[in-house]
């Protein structure tokens, strides 16, 4: 019996002491944190094999504007283009975000047909000078934090 109280009293204590090391160490990234920024530097197409699915190799630039590291479990995104989801894709290799510090990705998405279709009849109908964009990135720091949904908005001008 008194082997059961004894492990129950270092059972306790250790978890009492786990949540008080994790709680220290969210509270220590949460005063201050300035969310991440993403943004689309390049889209080039890569060849494929087949009609119906096209590549592209997107350039992502993300920067940390924060005083510590953060460790990115992984990375998705999508590409809007005028309220069209034209290309999305996923990574799970990235590496960590340094201190005050960026890091270039070049990741490769797919193109959605449909929505690539509809974009396209949309441009061919109203011939817009200009194309909205919409750069949706979640990011994933890891278990202890949510993940970190950032947008990254703005206009190409099609015009020569």
């Amino acid at each position: 019996m008194a082997a059961v109280t004894l492990l129950r009293k270092v059972f306790s204590r250790t978890m009492a002491s786990l949540a008080a090391v994790l709680l220290a160490g969210c509270a220590s990234l949460t005063p201050g944190f300035q969310n991440p920024e993403v943004n689309l530097v390049s889209v080039a197409p890569v060849s494929s094999n087949s009609l119906l699915e096209q590549r592209f190799k997107v350039g992502l630039r993300v920067l940390n504007p924060n005083s510590v590291a953060l460790p990115v479990k992984g990375l998705s995104y999508s590409l809007k283009l005028n309220g069209y989801k034209v290309v999305s894709g996923a990574t799970g290799s990235i590496p960590e975000l340094p201190a005050y510090g960026d890091v270039r990705l070049d990741v490769e998405a797919g193109v959605n047909l449909l929505g690539g279709a509809r974009f396209l009849s949309g441009i061919l109908q109203n011939r817009n000078q200009q194309l909205d964009y919409q750069l949706e990135t979640r990011l994933d720091v890891g278990l202890l934090l949510p993940a970190i949904t950032l947008v990254e908005e703005g206009q190409i001008s099609l015009q020569q």
